[in-house]
Formats: C-alpha cells, sequence, structure tokens
C-alpha cells in the first residue's frame, strides 16, 4: 500500500523500520505531543488544515484516500463543515465510517437489556483482545 502511496522508496524505508511495541509506543507518543502542540483546537476545520499541510508537504494526493473513520463527534460529522464534509469537498466519492467500538456504545443505550448484556460482552471480548499485545497478535494471526 505505501508503495501504491508513495512510491518504490519510500516502501523500502518502510521495509527497513524496526517495527517492535516498543519503538511503536514510543512513535505513537511522539506523534501524539507533536499533535497537540500543532493543534489548538479539535475544530474540524484546523484538523483538515494539518492534515492537508501534511498530505501537501508530503506529496499524498487527496484522490489516494478512499475512506474516513470518526468516532461521531459533531467535529467530524457535522454535514456542511464537519471534518468529514471537508474531506468530501476534496474527494467526493470518499467513504465515511462511524468507528465500530463508537458504534456500538451508542447501539447499547438503546437496546433491549438482553440485547445490551450480549453486546456490551462482545465489546468487552474486543477491547480485551486489543488490550494485550500477545492477544492482539494471536487473534491477527488466526
Amino acid at each position: 500500500m505505501v508503495e501504491f502511496i508513495l512510491g518504490t522508496e519510500a516502501a523500502q524505508k518502510m521495509k527497513d523500520m524496526p517495527l517492535s511495541n516498543h519503538v511503536i509506543g514510543g512513535r505513537v507518543e511522539d506523534m501524539s505531543c507533536d499533535i497537540l502542540d500543532q493543534i489548538t483546537t479539535t475544530k474540524a476545520a484546523d484538523v483538515f488544515r494539518l492534515l492537508d499541510e501534511f498530505f501537501q508537504k508530503h506529496q499524498i494526493k487527496w484522490e489516494k484516500v478512499g475512506s474516513v473513520c470518526t468516532d461521531g463527534a459533531p467535529a467530524m460529522l457535522e454535514n456542511t463543515s464537519g471534518f468529514a464534509a471537508l474531506v468530501k469537498e476534496r474527494v467526493p466519492d470518499i467513504i465515511t465510517k462511524h468507528c465500530v467500538l463508537h458504534r456500538h456504545a451508542l447501539a447499547e443505550k438503546t437496546l433491549p437489556s438482553h440485547f445490551k448484556e450480549v453486546l456490551s460482552v462482545c465489546v468487552k471480548v474486543v477491547n480485551y483482545i486489543r488490550e494485550l499485545t500477545l492477544n492482539h497478535s494471536i487473534q491477527v494471526i488466526l
């Protein structure tokens, strides 16, 4: 996928990158700090501007983006000024999706009690698998 979007040279760089849990954890933490330094608000326009600048800097075309997954916050989904709407202005055919765990949490609030119990157990199982690296690795392998 990296080769398709960024080219052969970038794909080779990805192959050469260490991907241990320790390294990835450190990188995620560094990215989080970097994002917090750059974004002063969580307004859709600010998030979109930051992403657009990143795409321009790294010569990534918006047309390569196939879908956007959001948490359902109003800043992400508002019809005219939300992040998804701003992305749709650039890529009209993009697919916008709601995060599966957030969707389950919202659905659980309105379900009858016997369905709510089943869904709650399912969400707990998914969260348990995602929490522990070994469990997640086993799940991915299976």
